[in-house]
């Protein structure tokens, strides 16, 4: 046993049992030039790392989409109320209405105003504020970790329009 038979053929890469150092030597060799399959083991070993990448721009991507939308939807609505085209009650309504769909009930709005019954010196503020996990629908690599992303928004009151008499 262990010897090694003169003129026996094996497929490339299968390693015979061999006496001798010199012979095992060349086998080891002749193992170590052998690239079929390397290719496959590359791509095997790189993959879930592109993977992993490809979701992780999508992620981040998402969020940054969610962001913009938040402070899209907060400027939206407060320059209506602003200038007095929307009462104020229903702002939260109408922010809620234009956000994406997968934040839901997560989005934390805080509306307020400093001085409702005086039109020249009141400033409406909006905070908008959502766990980073649902400011995505993919939620791979955020989901348990207690970012947020949040956006304030503050106008001044537009003065009511006043009609001159002609």
């Amino acid at each position: 046993m262990g010897q090694h038979v003169q003129g026996a053929r094996t497929a490339p890469g299968c390693v015979m049992p061999l006496s001798g150092s010199r012979q095992a030597r060349r086998a080891l060799r002749r193992l170590a030039r052998n690239r079929r399959g390397s290719a496959a083991v590359e791509f095997a070993l790189v993959t879930p790392l592109l993977v992993a990448l490809l979701f992780g721009i999508l992620e981040v991507s998402l969020a940054m989409f969610t962001q913009s939308a938040l402070q899209s939807a907060g400027r939206d609505v407060l320059r209506r109320v602003a200038v007095n085209t929307m009462p104020f009650a229903g702002a939260e309504a109408a922010i809620r209405a234009q956000v994406p769909g997968w934040v839901g009930d997560d989005l934390s709005i805080t509306l307020t105003q400093t001085t409702p019954a005086n039109p020249a010196t009141n400033v409406y503020r909006v905070r908008l504020q959502a766990p980073f996990e649902a400011a995505t629908p993919v939620a791979l690599f955020t989901r348990g970790r207690p970012w947020s992303i949040q956006t304030e928004i503050e106008m001044k009151q537009e003065l009511p329009f006043a009609e001159t008499p002609a």
